[in-house]
């Protein structure tokens, strides 16, 4: 570095105006300072310029000594180039003499960072002294102000532009998306587009690039729109950094602004709209929203009113705004005080005020009000109340009628019967109601009935069906017309009618008003006749229910005949001399328990209905029939002699023969007692009687024998014809073994019983699972391997079938022990039970079954023979083999 100094010094030595203390004061200069002859070559550097050209890697040739600089100058390009023209036409000119100095500032940046200097020229001598002071920090400093300045003004402008209510939201945008581009550094390469809510506001000619600023327009917190800026320039060098960081604070800062001025303007709105909106309700609000101020010497006004005071008071807010007085005239005069002093216990103790009171109106005349409100203490020592006064003239109407009906409905009580109800319902309702044409239609025989009625209504029967009393007693719902011509099922008495209201009463009737003029009746007349209503259903509810109660008391449920408790009192009533003779008849269902068992209760349940209905169709009208029991009747003949008994129970015996060939037939036990002399005991007779009935039992015990068994196998017939036929064609076979084997007549007869009633217990098995064609389930055989058990509890349940009920029990028992239900083995498995089980195996073979094909009778006398000793008694199997094979 010293040897290049004292190489560039060397020319100078000869030129006298250049003495070494003046440059040595160059060297000393921080501005990187160059001496130009007077062509414009560089003679003499400061060690600033080597400096600023070793660090900016500028070329040797291009500063050094020796170097033109006008022609270094002129080598500069695009906007350097019309800054280096005006500073080589400046240094010519200071050159020339025509000027003393020149000043240019110009930018100069690095990669690394922007910079600025300012280029002094002067003259010395033939020569010109140029100097090149870096102004970075002040140019900045000054750029910075100028942001300042121009963001201000923007934020200003905005403000003021969004702050001024006379302008619409599309008006501000408007403006302000021509007007942005001014507050930024270089206007004219700016364009601006404003997007906000469906709408779009762009600058002149705008045209969309890709450098861009954004701001969002958020208003209520919600985004409502987006302010866009952009740089026009398609250049890679045109990025974010075109924008100044002041810009970019300053697009945020008119995006808050936008932001908070258009929230404000919709809150500004939503309130002046709530207040409009609050004016609006309070004025429609019923009655009056108000304030009223008492002042401490006594006088008082309403500050405020809607205009509902006049509905309240027939006064004007106008009239009482400086003055109450006119209110407090309008005050009843039994009520004044009373108000009065609770106005003024309210002010004392600032505690609520609210009343109901009446005013006498100049037009609408007594009228009732309630009125509440709050108190607040006023620093002048006044007592405001803010409150709500309405009128309740119809509330308080609806609360007497209410408090009447509800005195009608006690009276009710009072009443005898449905009747008595109906008159006093229509009497409340004239004299209550002042519904003047009303009646209550009750239903009789599938007839209205018109029961009670006011002077004016018409009465007149009509089938249920009919007109609009029918369409409400079939639908339960209260009907209310203020055109019944409009309605073509009204059909009214008369055309003249035109309103109706009518209710149902319960399952009971209707009740209807009518009236000649339209809309005649308003929900409230429906509703205040719904209520006498509903007292009146219930009073007849009342009745109904002390009906059914004394029905039942006396009434079998089940079937409906009188019960052994109505029929003891009739029995004490009649046990009179005028009643005599007095014939008992007692009947009971034979075998009912064992219907039960084998068919379930249910059967049973119709079995008894059944014959109830027979025995009613057989008696005369003063005959009393009764449910005495479970399965027992007793009739009560008076005046009948026995003679005349016995022709209706004869009536009776023929008419349940004729049930023999039926699923169900009724099978009676009968006995008849009479009482001829006033003096037995009546229930002596009734013992009597039912000792006939045991007699008659025992007596008929066989024939009843037959006819139950045929009963029980009809039952198994209609589950499966395959099970009727299979026990027909197993006491065919049990009869042919027994003589072979030489069994007594009384073994037979029981063979012969237990060959019918075997599989008895099927009864009881449903139809499903008897008749089901595939392999049945576990589930379902477990409940099909339960019939012995079954039969077992139906045969023991009657004398008659108890001798085979072990033997039913046992039919399906193994020698070897393997059977069920009890695993009895060889020859502690009942006799008859052993000779049953090979007949009933034989025809289950020899049989076509739902679930399997029957086989030959030689192929299932050879599996029985195959058997033996292990399902069957192996001397029994041989018996029947041998009998097979006989034939």
């Amino acid at each position: 570095m010293i040897y290049m100094k004292r190489k560039l010094e060397q020319p100078i030595k000869n030129n006298h105006m250049l003495n070494k203390e003046f440059l040595a004061f160059v060297d000393t200069m921080e501005e990187n300072t160059a001496i130009l002859n007077k062509e414009g070559k560089i003679v003499y550097i400061n060690q600033a310029w080597i400096e600023f050209g070793l660090a900016n890697d500028i070329a040797r040739e291009d500063y050094g000594l020796g170097v033109n600089y006008l022609e270094i100058a002129r080598n500069a390009e695009g906007e350097d180039a019309a800054r280096a023209e005006k500073a080589v036409e400046g240094i010519k000119a200071v050159l020339a003499g025509e000027m003393d100095n020149f000043t240019l500032e110009y930018p100069c940046h690095s990669p690394e960072e922007k910079r600025w200097f300012r280029m002094k020229v002067k003259a010395y001598g033939d020569k010109s002294i140029v100097m090149h002071e870096n102004i970075t920090k002040r140019v900045k400093q000054r750029i910075k102000r100028r942001e300042r300045t121009k963001e201000l003004e923007g934020l200003y402008y905005t403000f003021k532009l969004a702050e001024n209510r006379d302008r619409t939201i599309d008006e501000i945008l408007s403006r302000l998306s021509r007007k942005l581009a001014d507050f930024w550094q270089h206007p004219e390469k700016i364009q601006v587009r404003i997007r906000y809510a469906d709408e779009e506001y762009l600058s002149e000619n705008f045209r969309e690039t890709g450098c861009i600023l954004k701001g969002d327009i958020v208003v209520l917190d919600e985004k409502k729109g987006t302010i866009e800026v952009f740089c026009p320039e398609e250049k890679k060098d045109y990025s974010a950094d075109f924008f100044l960081a002041r810009e970019e604070e300053l697009l945020q800062g008119i995006s808050r602004t936008l932001s908070g001025e258009f929230s404000r303007r919709i809150t500004e709105n939503k309130l002046r709209n709530n207040k409009n909106l609050l004016q609006s309700l309070t004025n429609k609000t019923p009655g009056t929203v108000y304030q009223y101020q008492l002042f401490p010497d006594g006088s008082s006004r309403f500050p405020y009113a809607t205009e509902g005071i006049y509905e309240i008071y027939e006064v004007t807010p106008e009239e009482i705004k400086e003055d109450a007085g006119k209110v407090f005239d309008r005050l009843h005069s039994e009520d004044y005080e009373r108000v009065a002093d609770s106005i003024k216990k309210s002010a004392e103790n600032l505690t609520v005020w609210e009343d109901e009171y009446r005013v006498n109106l100049p037009e609408k005349g007594i009228r009732w009000v309630e009125g509440y409100a709050e108190p607040e203490k006023r620093p002048d020592g006044s007592v405001i109340w803010y409150g709500n006064i309405r009128d309740v003239t119809e509330r308080k109407k609806r609360e007497e009628a209410i408090k009447n009906l509800h005195d009608v409905a006690v009276n009710f009580k009072e009443a005898e019967d449905e009747k008595e109800v109906s008159e006093m319902t229509v009497e409340a309702a004239e004299n209550l109601l002042n519904f003047q044409n009303c009646k209550i239609l009750l239903v009789e025989e599938g007839m209205f009935k018109p029961t009670a009625c006011t002077s004016r209504a018409e009465t007149k029967k009509m089938p249920v069906s009919e007109g609009i009393a029918g369409q409400t007693y079939r639908s339960g719902e209260s009907f209310i017309s203020g055109n019944i011509s409009s309605n073509p099922e009204a059909s009214p008495v008369k055309d003249s009618y035109k309103s109706l209201i009518s209710i149902p009463v319960g399952n009971y009737g209707v009740f209807q008003v009518l009236a000649e003029e339209e809309k005649a009746f308003s929900k409230k007349d429906l509703e205040l006749a719904k209520l006498l209503i509903s007292h009146t259903t219930a009073a007849l509810e009342r009745f109904s229910y002390e009906k059914e109660l004394e029905y039942m008391s006396f009434h079998d449920e089940l079937t409906g005949l009188y019960n052994r408790r109505f029929l003891q009192t009739e029995m004490k009533r009649l046990n009179t001399e005028r009643q005599l003779p007095l014939s008992i008849v007692m009947l009971d269902i034979n075998d009912l328990k064992i219907i039960n068992d084998s068919m379930g209760h249910d059967k049973g349940d119709e079995l008894i209905v059944k014959t109830a209905e027979l025995l009613k169709d057989n008696i005369r009208k003063e005959d009393i029939l009764a449910r005495y029991g479970g399965d027992e009747f007793v009739i009560l003949l008076p005046q009948t002699s026995k003679e005349k008994a016995e022709e209706v129970l004869k009536r009776i015996r023929t008419s349940s023969e004729k049930t023999e060939e039926e699923d169900l037939p009724v099978s009676l036990g009968a006995g008849i007692a009479v009482k001829n002399n006033v003096e037995r005991e009546i229930y002596e007779i009734l013992k009597k009687a039912d000792d006939a009935l045991n007699r008659n039992k025992l007596s008929d015990k066989k024939s009843r024998k037959n006819k139950l068994v045929q009963v029980l196998l009809n039952a198994l017939a209609a589950k499966s014809d395959e099970t009727r036929d299979h026990a027909l064609r197993m006491t065919d076979l049990a009869s042919r073994l027994g003589v072979k084997l030489g069994i007594t007549n009384s073994e037979l007869n029981r063979l012969s019983l237990l060959a019918s009633l075997h599989d008895i217990g099927k009864t009881s098995i449903s139809e499903e699972i008897l008749t089901k064609p595939g392999e049945l389930t576990d589930e379902e055989w477990e409940i099909m391997k339960e019939h012995p058990e079954r039969g077992y509890k139906i045969a023991s349940a009657s004398a008659e079938f108890a001798p085979v009920a072990e033997d039913i029990l046992a039919h399906h028992e193994r020698w070897d022990g393997e059977g069920y239900p009890q695993g009895l083995k060889g020859e502690s498995i009942p006799y008859l039970a052993r000779i049953i089980s090979i007949i009933d195996a034989y025809d289950v073979m020899t049989s076509n079954r739902s679930y399997s094909p029957s086989m030959s009778k030689e192929e299932t006398l050879r599996e029985i023979k195959d058997c033996a000793g292990g399902q069957f008694d192996p001397e029994l199997a041989e018996k029947f083999v041998e009998l097979m094979k006989e034939k």
